[in-house]
């Protein structure tokens, strides 16, 4: 689609948004009465412009996932099950294709603590280098009603295929602190062993 196009079908959508009548709340001396209704179908008008916009367009990005410790836990009995899929289709002077497969399991053991465990390592082409990651964190703190919380947490490594070392840890402690309209921010200090 041109961008000749695009800007006549945007067009569109902004006459049918702008066909929308307002109920004619209060009689003025000519000035326009401006309803919640107003501006939630100009910014609906805005919304469809941007989605017609990046669905025709062409764009190339890149994402990456980092997993970072928070201060959240799981309760007593909860469960989650993660799969982190990496892939990358092609191959490109930088980096050849590969793919990468992470499952990850936690679950809540009460006392503000979870547990867990990754199996990391399965990357194609080449020699899987499986490793178990056994994890554990504790909410050493939770000021629920001030927004602080403290948790401190480890990350156990143990290769078991095509092994290039024998143990490796990551510890970590994280804070956080949630205001009042959800907003949150969170900070904290690990440490890496050589392996």
């Amino acid at each position: 689609m041109t961008r000749g196009e695009i800007k006549r079908a945007a067009e569109q959508v902004v006459m049918v948004t702008s066909d929308c009548k307002e109920p004619d709340l209060a009689e003025t001396s000519g000035d326009e009465v401006k309803t919640p209704n107003h501006y939630s179908t100009r910014g609906l008008s805005i919304v469809l412009l941007m989605l017609l916009y990046g669905a025709l367009s062409s764009a190339h990005g890149q994402q990456t996932v980092f997993n970072v410790p928070t201060s959240d836990v799981l309760d007593r009995g909860k469960v989650y099950f993660e799969l982190d899929i990496s892939a990358k289709p092609n191959d490109s002077d930088a980096v050849n294709k590969f793919s990468s497969f992470v499952p990850r399991l936690v679950a809540g053991a009460g006392g503000r603590v979870e547990v867990g465990l990754n199996i990391l390592g399965n990357i194609q082409p080449g020699a899987d280098t499986t490793t178990l990651a056994s994890a554990v964190k504790w909410k050493v703190y939770d000021g629920k009603a001030n927004g602080w919380a403290i948790a401190v947490g480890d990350n156990l490594f143990v290769p078991v295929r095509n092994k290039s070392y024998n143990v490796g840890t990551y510890s970590y402690t994280m804070a956080s602190k949630t205001f009042k309209p959800g907003t949150r921010m969170g900070f904290g200090g690990y440490f890496f062993s050589k392996n």
